[in-house]
């Protein structure tokens, strides 16, 4: 269940391609190794993403993963994001469950 579930917070600055620098603020929770759920608020709205981690298996943790793949699971103003936001997180994470897990 998503409210036994820890979530870590980050904050960051993404530049957009044009250079405009836009901030947001992150809460993810490792689901399992391969997969993580991400919370990202952005000035208008909040998307809440599955990320796959895919790569080699290895003991050394900080060289495993090659890269993410992202799937974006809603985006929603705040206001409808955070009425429904339980619901939401338990469904992403039994989604990613049922798909990623092997």
């Amino acid at each position: 269940m998503s409210s036994d579930r820890i979530f870590t917070l980050s904050n960051g600055v993404w530049t957009t391609p044009q250079g405009k620098h836009i901030p947001y603020s992150r809460e993810t929770c490792e689901v399992v190794d391969d997969y993580c759920v991400r919370i990202t608020k952005w000035p208008k709205n909040t998307t809440l993403d599955i990320v796959v981690f895919v790569g080699e298996d290895s003991t050394e943790s900080d060289e495993r993963w090659l890269f993410e793949e992202i799937y974006r699971v809603a985006k929603l103003p705040h206001e409808q994001f955070d009425l429904h936001k339980g619901r939401l997180i338990e469904k992403a994470i039994e989604l990613a469950e049922r798909v990623y897990s092997g």
